[in-house]
């Protein structure tokens, strides 16, 4: 009886290390940093203590090892990256804001209540209209300069 309790012990102790040892060789390459915006898109993949990073535009993949050269430059497109995915964000709800408003005084206005001709209603509207249209034109201006550093570090990156 302890014999086979022995032998079960030694079996179940091979198949936990043979499956811990596959489960170590796939963990050994493990995706750290994933995102996509604006046509661009970068993966970070570390394997046995070094980054490897897969930057694209528009699926044409380049894979790139880190090194002391490049660092800084694939952490910028990282930032730019993600910078893009924000201020697109930034805008769609900056524009459906003021879109908001729009319609609003277009409603207002086909039923001809008397909101539109108090001054200070008219004054508050215009003034969040001014905000919005502002706060779209500022985003559009941020998105295109983000677009146009990650040209820039995607260029530099694939060029190296």
């Amino acid at each position: 009886m302890k014999s086979k309790l022995l032998l079960m012990m030694l079996v179940f102790t091979g198949l936990f290390l043979i499956l811990n040892s596959q489960h170590k060789a796939i963990a050994s390459s493990q995706i750290i940093r994933e995102d996509e915006a604006g046509s661009y898109q970068y993966t970070v993949i570390m394997e046995h203590e070094t980054f490897t990073w897969e930057i694209g535009y528009k699926g044409n993949v380049s894979v790139i090892k880190e090194s002391e050269q490049n660092q800084a430059d694939l952490h910028r497109f990282m930032i730019v990256v993600g910078d893009i995915s924000a201020q697109k964000l930034r805008l769609i709800l900056s524009v459906c804001y003021l879109l908001l408003i729009v319609i609003t005084v277009v409603i207002a206005q086909k039923k001809k209540k008397e909101m539109l001709k108090e001054a200070l209603l008219l004054l508050i509207i215009g003034a969040l209209g001014g905000i919005a249209f502002y706060v779209d034109f500022q985003t559009t201006l941020e998105l295109n300069h983000s677009l146009n550093d990650a040209k820039y570090y995607y260029l530099v990156l694939i060029q190296k």
